[in-house]
């Protein structure tokens, strides 16, 4: 994966849902894989650059920002 360049627009959503992860059925064909990840993590993963993403920490930071001020 490449960071997006250009004029390109990448969407965050914030999704809560109740649900373990093999409680969703995956389409193979569009998708190629499925990380789990606590935000936590995932903020680490991005920083670091230890997995294949399109996300900037910007995006993350939002993210948080939004969870925070909606108390989730």
């Amino acid at each position: 994966h490449k960071p997006f360049v250009d004029e390109q627009i990448s969407n965050v959503y914030c999704l809560w849902m109740d649900k373990e992860p093999e409680d969703f059925t995956l389409q193979a064909e569009e998708v190629t894989e499925v990380r789990w990840f606590d935000f936590a993590e995932c903020k680490t993963a991005v920083a670091q650059g230890t997995m294949p993403n399109c996300i900037e920490m910007e995006e993350l930071d939002m993210l948080e920002e939004y969870a925070l001020s909606a108390n989730i």
